[in-house]
């Protein structure tokens, strides 16, 4: 019994059809009888209703991202890997916060809705300014492990080694200009490093963009393919 409707494990199809409708723009859904788009290695579908990757990037917006910030990562991410799943996480908070331990209910937040999205799936992350303190926190929060994550104008400093123990693999990216990255970091002192730092050119003398850089998408794109993002 697979929630939605029973399948006979002997033919490996279902007694009943999908109650899902299926899109016309994805003909395999319109097949009522299989399971995972017929694609069980890859997709999983734990409510019976509808299949979903066994991988998913969760992206984690800085605290005054616009909306086209947020969309154009999340079509970099849909672009760049269309077999994994996307889900985006962001919130209203400031540095003030991340400095005084104003982030509690916005990382209590962040692992719930990972918990409900996320499930047993690979997990994949990357987050921009405060999004990646609340990453790392909200990754240990829930119990999870990424293989791999990607920060981007993210002070290292803000980041505990139990949180940095919960990622295989920890891409850290910031432009010259950064004083948010760069200034903060030099003023408390780094604890640890990331596997991977990286300098990337931004335009503007003091840049803390939200903005999806080329250097920044190839950087992501190699470590999180390297570890199985597709």
């Amino acid at each position: 019994y697979l929630r939605a409707r029973w399948m006979d494990p002997n033919t490996g199809r279902f007694l009943s059809r999908d109650p899902m409708a299926g899109a016309l723009q994805n003909v395999i859904t319109l097949n009522k009888y299989i399971y995972g788009n017929d694609s069980p290695a890859t997709d999983i579908d734990p409510s019976g209703y509808g299949p979903r990757s066994t991988r998913v990037i969760v992206w984690f917006h800085g605290t005054n991202a616009d909306q086209a910030s947020k969309d154009a990562w999340e079509g970099f991410f849909r672009g760049l890997f269309p077999e994994t799943d996307f889900l985006q996480l962001g919130y209203r908070i400031t540095w003030g916060d991340t400095l005084f331990g104003g982030e509690e209910g916005q990382v209590r937040q962040a692992s719930d809705e990972m918990r409900a999205n996320v499930g047993g799936r690979v997990t994949y992350a990357a987050g921009h300014s405060e999004g990646g303190d609340i990453l790392f926190r909200a990754i240990a929060r829930a119990s999870y492990f990424a293989p791999a994550v990607a920060t981007m104008g993210v002070p290292v400093s803000f980041i505990s080694g139990n949180e940095w123990a919960h990622v295989g693999y920890w891409l850290d990216l910031c432009s010259h200009y950064d004083p948010v990255c760069n200034g903060v970091d030099a003023a408390l002192g780094r604890r640890h490093g990331p596997d991977e730092r990286r300098t990337v050119s931004n335009p503007g003398v003091y840049t803390h963009s939200g903005y999806i850089n080329d250097e920044e998408a190839e950087h992501i794109r190699r470590v999180f393919g390297q570890r199985g993002a597709k």
